[in-house]
């Protein structure tokens, strides 16, 4: 869950698409 928490608020920060989630 914290994995899950920690991807959302970097996608708030970049691009999905950066991080090729």
């Amino acid at each position: 869950m914290e994995h899950t928490i920690t991807v959302l608020t970097i996608s708030n920060v970049i691009p999905a698409g950066d991080i090729g989630l």
